[in-house]
């Protein structure tokens, strides 16, 4: 899988290993990281590797009054790192968890 340069240690999730063995990746990268990769999903590393190009291109070049005027279908577009917080609790209490999962 092609990572972003400088990206960070987080686990890789890889979607052709058996069930329980990628469930068992994506659990621990939720609670101990918040964050993790994919791979083993059949998408080209061309397709991923551009999308984080224009990422990088599109937000490295507007302004912040026009990337909080972004916004996709039913989805709260650009937050700064102060507002994206979803506050979960690193522990095996889905229920405690479950209405900050749901926005």
């Amino acid at each position: 899988m092609a990572m972003p340069e400088g990206h960070m240690n987080l686990p890789v999730v890889d979607l052709s290993l058996p069930e329980h063995e990628a469930a068992r990746t994506l659990r621990a990268g939720c609670l101990e990281h918040g964050f993790f990769y994919v791979s083993g999903h059949g998408v080209p590393a061309e397709v991923i590797d551009n999308h984080f190009k224009a990422s990088a291109e599109m937000f490295a070049n507007l302004s912040m009054e026009d990337k909080q005027t972004l916004k996709g279908v039913d989805a709260q577009g650009y937050q700064t790192l102060d507002l994206n917080n979803c506050r979960l609790k690193a522990d095996d209490d889905a229920a405690a968890n479950q209405d900050q999962l749901i926005t």
